[in-house]
């Protein structure tokens, strides 16, 4: 019997999905509605998922931005009171956040993230504000005071940890009392879940291992001790109008069936497979790529969207508690 790793309650097997990585067991918790992956990888493992198979998007710059830009309209800091602030960033990437935030004039800023992409954006921004620290969080923590930071934030974080309720439980005890701690992630209340099931391209292991409902999320915050307690749902990263969705839903399907089919005839995995074949093999993570027209479309399919989509429907989450 597998038990849910938040709130350990029975939970039962939802699916199976195979891709170039191995086969996947998702399970669904019956009492918090989390959705997991049974088979965690090991470390070493996603160690050598993320550094050699894991790549962003090539227009996540500006994904990044919109989303930052929305989840600082809702928390509402006055100008005066950024200047003062104390703002710590966990798995920041490529450092993108780090400039948004000295262009929103943060008084302090610290940046985690164990790749070492993190290092350029110290090389073009010259300020004593920012201070990047390269390591998993879990093992340079102690580095960091506790009690200290106004706002921890974990941008699309909490779906790729292997624990996230250890992860969590360490950020918040960096906040101090009445601290704000800040998450975004996949939601799999959402309609485009509803629609693609095990076919989304968010239900990727071993990148993504936890999806979260508002149910879920609602649940750990409040059993690592948070209050006030706010969830909103928006876009996010995801670009896709609902009836593109449904039109593409029965190729995605083939595209998966053709996907297994290989992997069957190949009877191996990627992480066996020398760079060369896989270059050879011409695998990639990348689902789809956009253009102008694309994105054109997809504004203009957006706008009927809204008429289908409630209020905590939509592809992503956005979470934000306080510490008492």
């Amino acid at each position: 019997m597998v038990r849910c790793p938040i709130c350990r309650a029975k939970s039962y097997k939802k699916f199976t999905k195979t891709n170039i990585f191995g086969k996947y067991h998702f399970y669904k918790c019956k009492k918090c509605n989390l959705l997991f992956v049974g088979n965690l990888p090991t470390k070493k493992n996603l160690s050598i998922f993320y550094s050699k198979y894991f790549s962003l998007p090539k227009n996540q710059n500006l994904k990044n931005l919109k989303k930052f830009s929305f989840v600082f309209d809702k928390i509402n800091i006055s100008t005066e009171r950024c200047s003062k602030l104390k703002f710590l960033d966990i798995g920041s990437g490529n450092g993108e956040i780090a400039s948004f935030l000295l262009n929103k004039n943060i008084g302090k800023i610290v940046c985690v993230d164990f790749s070492e992409d993190l290092l350029k954006i110290k090389k073009k921004i010259k300020s004593k504000k920012l201070k990047i620290i390269i390591g998993d969080f879990l093992n340079i923590e102690n580095k960091l005071k506790d009690n200290y930071f106004d706002i921890v934030t974990l941008f699309d974080v909490v779906e790729h940890l292997v624990n996230p309720k250890i992860y969590l439980s360490l950020a918040i005890k960096k906040l101090k009392s009445r601290g704000k701690l800040i998450i975004t992630t996949p939601n799999i209340n959402s309609l485009n879940y509803l629609i693609y099931k095990k076919y989304w391209d968010w239900i990727s292991p071993p990148w993504h291992l936890f999806y979260f409902s508002p149910d879920s999320i609602s649940y750990l915050m409040r059993k690592l001790g948070m209050y006030k307690i706010q969830i909103y749902s928006f876009y996010g990263d995801w670009e896709e109008s609902l009836i593109f969705s449904l039109i593409k839903l029965p190729f995605e399907i083939i595209k998966y069936s053709l996907k297994i089919l290989i992997l069957y005839f190949l009877n191996n995995y990627i992480f066996s497979l020398s760079e060369k074949k896989v270059k050879k093999l011409n695998i990639s993570t990348k689902t789809y790529s956009i253009d102008k027209f694309y994105s054109s479309i997809q504004k203009m399919l957006k706008k009927i969207d809204r008429l289908f989509y409630s209020e905590l429907t939509y592809p992503h989450l956005l979470v934000i508690c306080e510490k008492k």
